[in-house]
């Protein structure tokens, strides 16, 4: 199979995201154990519960997109929608990890920690870049379907 950059780099963006999913589920089972139990390491497990859970599902999605692409970005590269997506899931992932390693849920706008309020606004900023251009993405791949070239859908 030939895979375009751009699909590759999806590709591996997603598969980078999976694995980092399935080691914030090893720490989520740690933050699971009872306390006073050896394996205790005063950890709270839902944060990390909450952060697998979003990088799972991101994970999927940008495998889903690096499928999607050919229907996307038929002619040339989609640099800019790369870079958003990118930025996006290292600002979402990044502010999540951070609030997860310090007890924190990174949806709280007011808290009188210092920190809550800076996580929260990064991770809304993150999803909201993500948002955007998973919209493109839509609104992109909605077009290629009554695009002149590629009949009934298919990629050109």
């Amino acid at each position: 199979m030939n895979l375009r950059p751009s699909a590759r780099y999806l590709v591996r963006l997603g598969a980078l995201v999976l694995i980092f999913a399935i080691f914030v589920g090893v720490w989520e089972l740690v933050a699971a154990q009872a306390p006073y139990t050896p394996l205790d390491f005063g950890l709270l497990e839902a944060p990390a519960r909450q952060l697998r859970q979003h990088a799972l599902a991101i994970g999927l999605l940008l495998l889903l997109g690096a499928w999607l692409l050919p229907w996307v970005a038929p002619e040339r590269e989609p640099k800019v929608l790369l870079g958003l997506i990118t930025l996006g899931t290292l600002l979402s992932l990044g502010a999540m990890t951070w609030a997860a390693a310090a007890g924190m849920m990174a949806i709280q706008i007011f808290d009188p920690r210092g920190d809550a309020r800076l996580l929260a606004y990064l991770r809304l900023i993150g999803q909201g870049i993500l948002a955007l251009a998973a919209l493109e993405y839509l609104r992109r791949l909605l077009r290629a379907g009554r695009a002149p070239g590629g009949a009934r859908g298919e990629p050109r």
